[in-house]
This record gives C-alpha cells, structure tokens and sequence, in this order.
C-alpha cells in the first residue's frame, strides 16, 4: 500500500510524532512517502519511506506543489495536517484517492479561524474519508461548527517519548517549593490566574514558594507589572529548547497549567510521563481518555476561571498532601500507550469505506 503523509519536519513534537509512525507503517510492509515544505527542493529514500521536500513560495504555487506530489505517487492514503490539510485533502479526492485522512490538532477558539475558515473547512472535510482529532472537545467542535458526522471522526490521543530521553534527576530536597509553568505567555494561556492565586495565599517575594514562568509571549509585560506591583515571587524564563525543558520539569516540585482552552496539551502529558506532580486546568483535552474510576480528576483540576479553587489545590500540594509523581507516572503509562494509538490509526487507514 502507497500511503503519503503530509507534515513539516523538524525538530517539534508533531514532526516527530509522524516520524515514528512513518516508521511503524514501513513495518507493516506499506511504501511510505513523506512531503514538507522547507528552505529547498530535496529527495532521499530510507529503505522504504521516501523523503520529497519543496520550497515554500505562495499559496496557489503551493497548492500546485502538493497537486503535483499526489500526481505523481497515486497514493492509496492520503494523511495530511495542518496547512497541508486543504491542498491535500483536495488533490486526493482529484486523483481517486482510496482514503483521505485530515488530522485535526488545533481547536478553533485556539487558532482564531474565521467564519470563512469554517467554511472552507466544511467543504473540504465533505472529501476526506476520516478526521482524527486529538480530543474529545476537538470532536464536538467538529460536529457542532464545522458540521461534520460524528461517524467520520476517530478520536486519538497522543503520546510522548520524553521520559525515554531524560537524564536528569531531580535536584536534592530544599526550603524552597518551585512550581513550573510553561507555555507561551498568551492570553489563552491563562498564567495571571497563577499569580492572582498565589497572591490570595498571601506568598510574597519572602516567601519560602517560587513560581517560574517559562516562555515568552505578548502577555508578559502585563505579568511582570502584576508581579512587581504585589511582591510575588516569580522568576521569568525565557522560551526552553527540547534539552532545558527536561532540566526545567525535574528541577519543579509542581508543574501548573492553567490554560483556558486546550484540544490536548502535550505538556501535560510530559509532566507526567516524567513523574511530575501536575495541577491542570479541566479544559484541557487530554483529560477526556483517562479512566476516572481509577484517578480522581478533582484532586489535580481546577475551573481556569476560579482563583481560589486554584488556591486551595496549591495548598494542598505545598503541604504534600496532593499526589506524589509515581501516581501521575502510572496515569500516564495506563492512559497514553504509543502502541495502542498506532494500532488505532492503522486500523483506520486499513478500513475499508465509511459505511
């Protein structure tokens, strides 16, 4: 089986992510071709997978660019995300493509689409076969903006390899608590709740508690007047590359994420694949697949608009009476298995046609 898989490689999660299934699938004796976008033009081949990389110019030629691979290679599947999503999904209905999947990560609230983003979307999801998305609040925004069956949506969560790649340990025990939060310094991300709450527990710049705000963003003047004007003990931290976000989670007593609105959150996940306590906020989609008969999501969630909900669960960790990592670690390891999600997508691509 030809199956083309749509993605920007580098250096980011998602990249690697489709690497490794890229990987999985070669296994399963399927010919793998791989198309981005980059600096140039490029071809290599690994076995079986077969790298094709164009330059990105503007966006009629890159439609052509992305017509032109799908001519080409007459794929039995189509996977594709992102801004590949349209061109791909386009060009495969063109060519008789067997099965056209679109992979959905971004909610709409988080990526700002407009009422002709919406539209656009709608019809071109009329030619895919399939929408994977990473959450259960990604499938009810599907079905209820953009109008597509619940029947042509597999929801799918993600997982992480970081805990394969740490070499860290966590720091010996001292005085002062630490509580990490990372991510982008944007409204949606939600970090002033933090501070206000930190604030209502009365921690001032004395205090034997440290919060450190890893990342940068348009919001982070207005966090550090906030910070400043009520003495709060915060460090900010600039944006963390793939190496000091490991240093960054060992060296945190607690990781908090505060978001408004997440259609997975993989730093969540992160946090807990290395055995880190974690607070997060209910809105985030990653949540929705863990088993709550067997963890208690009230114990480490918070209504993002509660202060004082925020407050008290903070308590409760700054005391030890919240989870230990181990727990958070077995959540992880019971919930987001990397086998059982590529079993689930081959499943899907190996499906016949959407009754």
């Amino acid at each position: 089986m030809k199956i083309l898989l749509f993605y920007t490689k580098n250096q980011g999660y998602l990249s690697q992510f489709f690497s490794e299934f890229s990987d999985y699938l070669s296994t399963q004796e399927n010919e793998i071709f791989i198309f981005s976008f980059k600096q140039n033009n490029g071809y290599s081949q690994n076995s079986n997978i077969h790298f094709y990389t164009k330059k990105k110019r503007g966006f009629i030629s890159n439609y052509f660019q992305v017509f032109q691979i799908v001519k080409k290679i007459r794929p039995d599947v189509i996977i594709a995300n992102f801004s590949y999503v349209n061109p791909a999904i386009i060009s495969g209905y063109l060519f008789n493509t067997k099965t056209k999947i679109a992979w959905c990560d971004s909610l709409i609230k988080q990526s700002g689409a407009n009422w002709l983003n919406n539209n656009i979307k709608r019809i071109v999801y009329r030619y895919a076969n399939y929408l994977i998305a990473n959450s259960y609040l990604m499938q009810q925004e599907l079905i209820d903006i953009i109008r597509v069956r619940n029947d042509k949506i597999k929801v799918i969560p993600f997982y992480t390899n970081i805990h394969l790649k740490n070499k860290a340990t966590k720091t010996k025990p001292n005085d002062i608590f630490k509580i990490g939060c990372p991510g982008r310094l944007e409204e949606h991300k939600n970090q002033l709740i933090v501070l206000k709450a930190i604030k209502l527990l009365n921690f001032n710049s004395n205090a034997k508690l440290r919060l450190f705000l890893a990342g940068t963003g348009n919001k982070k003047k207005q966090l550090i007047q906030y910070a400043d004007e009520n003495d709060l003990p915060v460090d900010f931290l600039d944006q963390l590359n793939s190496d000091k976000i490991l240093d960054f989670y060992n060296e945190m007593d607690l990781i908090v994420l505060p978001s408004l609105h997440e259609a997975f959150g993989l730093v969540a996940i992160e946090a807990m694949a290395l055995g880190r306590p974690v607070i997060i906020s209910k809105n985030f989609g990653a949540l929705s697949f863990i088993d709550q008969n067997k963890f208690k999501l009230d114990s480490f969630t918070f209504d993002p608009s509660n202060v004082k909900e925020l407050a008290e669960i903070l308590e409760t960790y700054k005391q030890g009476d919240g989870h230990n990592g181990e727990y958070f670690q077995n959540l992880y390891k019971q919930t987001f298995n990397k086998g059982r999600i590529f079993e689930s997508i081959s499943n899907i691509i190996l499906s016949e046609t959407i009754e």
